[in-house]
């Protein structure tokens, strides 16, 4: 993908709200596993800011 025709502010639009979405499945991932250190990882990346 040819990032160049995008300007700054879309960019970081766009990765905000990637990180927001990859919160929301860590957390709905977390909740379904069994593994415990797979969870508190799971719960560990939904916790970053």
């Amino acid at each position: 993908m040819d990032l160049s025709k995008f300007d700054e502010h879309t960019l970081l639009l766009a990765a905000l709200r990637s990180e927001i979405d990859s919160k929301v499945v860590y957390k709905q991932v977390a909740d379904r596993v069994k593994n415990a250190l797979l969870k508190d990882k799971l719960k560990f990346l939904a916790s970053l800011p």
